[in-house]
Parts: structure tokens; sequence; C-alpha cells
């Protein structure tokens, strides 16, 4: 709430978002637009009620939001399915491609194929789905930095994407204090608004928000490969991301 309006923040958008944005198969965010950010003008409630002025859709389940003075930061996170855009390409006994071949003919095939069609078609299909049309690119984006483990040479492993990119967590901004003049029309009339997105690949599939007046942490509870050991260590992950309220905006601290 602020002097003049609410803001509401209602999960469960997403088979609508996709069909209006004629996404085909699974989408790698889960949680692709699954979250819809409404503004009220609330100013004459008691006689008119709430008046719905614009809104906009962001990827991921809502978790939490925090107002600093005028600017409201919002939480959503979307887990990653890799099974249908990665893995199955990459099955030995199912995947038609390595029908019939010997060990070493699969890896070789695999790794091959990985390379030049699967991993970039995937990449482009993951961030396509970012930025959308329908969605705010992210202004500040983490890589999964967190990832420490060389799994090369002796180091052999069978790697999923746990402890690597479980989910994508996204803060997203906005300036209550000048809302009304920040209202646009999307490609349909329909009236929404612009959002600062600061965003980041995060090894844990939720998170808890702490804020200071100038800073957000994000705190999830993941698992960490040990390839030395080649075993999972339950891990807490932290980020730290500085809150700018004045121009509305996300950078990512620590």
């Amino acid at each position: 709430l602020t002097s003049n309006h609410l803001v509401a923040f209602v999960s469960g958008y997403r088979d609508i978002v996709i069909q209006q944005n004629s996404i085909e198969g699974y989408p790698i965010l889960t949680g692709y637009g699954q979250t819809r950010v409404i503004v009220y003008d609330k100013t004459d409630v008691a006689n008119a009620g709430l008046k719905l002025l614009a809104h906009r859709d962001v990827h991921g389940t809502f978790q939490s939001a925090r107002m600093v003075g005028e600017t409201i930061h919002a939480v959503t996170v979307s887990y990653i399915q890799t099974y249908y855009d990665l893995l199955q390409h990459l099955e030995r006994y199912t995947y038609p491609l390595y029908k019939g071949m010997n060990e070493t003919a699969y890896q070789e095939a695999a790794a091959k194929y990985a390379s030049e069609e699967v991993i970039p078609t995937f990449t482009s299909k993951l961030f396509g789905e970012i930025c959308g049309t329908s969605f705010d690119c992210p202004e500040t984006f983490l890589p999964p930095i967190m990832w420490q483990d060389d799994v090369s040479g002796a180091n052999d492993a069978m790697m999923w994407k746990e402890g690597i990119m479980d989910s994508y967590v996204s803060i997203s901004s906005l300036n209550m204090a000048t809302f009304d003049e920040q209202i646009i029309s999307d490609s349909t009339g329909t009236p929404t608004f612009n959002l600062s997105i600061a965003a980041s690949f995060f090894p844990a599939g939720g998170v808890k928000t702490y804020a200071s007046e100038d800073v957000m942490a994000l705190a999830g509870q993941g698992y960490h490969f040990d390839a030395t050991r080649n075993i999972q260590l339950q891990q807490t992950y932290l980020l730290g991301f500085k809150l700018n309220n004045t121009e509305a905006s996300t950078k990512f601290h620590a």
C-alpha cells in the first residue's frame, strides 16, 4: 500500500501468458510469466472502489516483497526445466541419435551434438524466454558463479543441474512516487509499465528475503557437488543486492 495505490502480486498466470506469447512445447522457465503485478488506484476507494490502472507479468512464483521509501522490490523464483531441451538429447539408450553405438562412439557423438546444437539451442531459448517481448530484460544479471569444482580429467562425474542453476531468481523494482507517469500501453493497447529487473541463476529452489534501506539479501538452501568425493553437500547460499530506491533499481552487491 502507498498513499494512492494498492499493488498486488498474483501468481497463477503461467498458462495464460504461454498461450498469449504462442510458446510451443515446455518452457525452460517453469514459472514463465507466472506472476502478475497489478496496480490499483485507491484514492476514492470509499466511493468508487479500487480502480485498475495497469499490470505487468514477471517470471517466477512470488516469494516476498519489501517497500523502502516509495520503491517496491519484489522477489520471484522460477525453477529451470532441463530435461526436454537439454538432458534427453544426451541419453544414450533412449535418444535415437545414439542407437547401436558403443561407449566410445556415444561419448564422441554426444559431445559433438551437445557443443554444436543442444547447448546453443538451450541457451538461446532460455534467454529468449527471460527477455521475451512481453517482459523486461534484466538490467543486472548474474551468471551461475557459485560453481567452484573442476570436473575435468580424473574428476569424472555425472552432472545434473542441481547445485549449478536450479532456479532463476529476480528482483523487480518499481518506484510508486512517479507511477502514474510511468504507465504506457502494450501492443494490444492494454495499460502496463516497465520494471527494473535484477536477476541471477541460483543453486536453490526457494529463497528467504532480508532487507535494510539499501541492501536486500536472498538466502536459499541447496546442494553443492564435491567432485573430489563425488557427493552432494548441503549448503546455504546468499546473494546480496544494492538497492537504489531513488532510481528504483537493484544491482548485484555480493
